[in-house]
């Protein structure tokens, strides 16, 4: 189904519709419907199998890999509960960026997918512009949760205090 340049039209995994065909040398493309970034990736045990993905299902899977070894990570380490908080608003952080983009590009486009179905015009739209709500809510959520690591966690040993909290003896 994926093919390469010179094969024929690939099409595109997000929009299902046919692509222009794929530069040489180049890893990431960007489908002409609708404007989403592809990444072009060799399958880990087949070096000769070529696949192509969207972008945005690519850090997805990247960000839920992070936040399961980062919990696992601070739980298996017995680690504050400061670093469990940073564990998960990192992961966070990125899911609600490629939300807010790919919110953007559903509205821009009227293309937009919601549970492996593809919807067009106004539905796309409304979807995009949820997604970009939550996008912010889960990027506020990790800035919360990036502030509450640094109160919790504090300064690092052997650090002096801000020159306003210094006292002076007389």
């Amino acid at each position: 189904m994926n093919m390469m340049a010179g094969f024929g039209l690939t099409p595109c995994p997000y929009c299902h519709r046919a692509m222009m065909p794929w530069e040489p040398g180049h890893r990431i493309h960007r489908c002409e419907t609708c404007r989403r970034p592809l990444v072009l990736f060799r399958l880990l045990f087949q070096s000769r199998t070529w696949r192509i993905a969207p972008l945005a299902a690519v850090i997805h899977a990247g960000a839920a890999l992070a936040l399961i070894l980062g919990v696992g990570t601070a739980i298996l380490l017995d680690a504050p509960p400061a670093w469990l908080v940073f564990a998960v608003a990192l992961p966070i952080a990125a899911l609600g960026a490629i939300d807010i983009a790919d919110g953007w590009l559903a509205c821009r486009t009227g293309i937009g997918r919601l549970f492996l179905k593809i919807r067009r015009g106004r539905a796309a739209r409304t979807i995009g512009m949820l997604r970009i709500v939550f996008g912010l809510a889960g990027c506020a959520v990790a800035v919360i949760g990036i502030m509450l690591f640094g109160e919790i966690h504090g300064a690092p040993l052997g650090s002096a205090p801000p020159p306003d909290v210094q006292t002076t003896r007389p």
